[in-house]
């Protein structure tokens, strides 16, 4: 451009949001594009399976309210375990979002359920590599201790490439 910077430009149409990447150095800027708010593939609404144990993600009890820790169950096709992409939010069948408790980046931050609020705490990539992370904290959704039972709860942490961090569509 005229004033020697690099400048790129992408916008969201979902979240309805532009970004600019600008690194410092007038011969080159950087763009990164995930279509379909990188959200990846996926029927209308899915089950999100565990390659630990072939279980789904769960709402217990279908019961969809806020804070209401997400869990691991036997996959039974129930709405309980229904879960879409809008933009980059994992909507629950009944449109509550997958959420990282108090929007914490800490290991051991609960996944919980909450009302969709477009935060970073409810944006989450489900990678080629099947890694279900989240970009603000830069963690991955995980079974906690391992647990390969039913009930097992969600929880953030230090991507690994473990199998208790590794997910795909149902």
């Amino acid at each position: 451009m005229a004033d020697g910077k690099a400048y790129a430009f992408a916008f969201d149409d979902v979240g309805g949001f532009e970004s600019l990447v600008h690194d410092g150095d007038p011969r080159s800027a950087g763009l990164i594009l995930s279509p379909f708010g990188a959200g990846g593939p996926g029927t209308p609404t899915s089950a999100l399976v565990s390659s630990l144990n072939n279980k789904c993600v769960d709402v217990p009890g279908a019961n969809f309210v806020d804070r209401a820790p997400l869990q691991m169950w036997t996959c039974n096709d129930t709405d309980a375990q229904r879960w879409t992409f809008s933009g980059a939010a994992l909507r629950s069948r009944n449109g509550t979002c997958m959420d990282v408790d108090g929007g914490s980046t800490a290991n051991g931050a609960a996944v919980q359920l909450y009302t969709c609020n477009g935060t970073g705490a409810q944006q989450f990539t489900l990678t080629a590599a099947g890694d279900l992370v989240n970009p603000q904290a830069n963690k991955c959704v995980d079974i906690k201790d391992r647990n390969a039972g039913d009930g097992a709860r969600l929880q953030l942490w230090d991507c690994s490439g473990t199998p208790n961090q590794k997910w795909r569509w149902g």
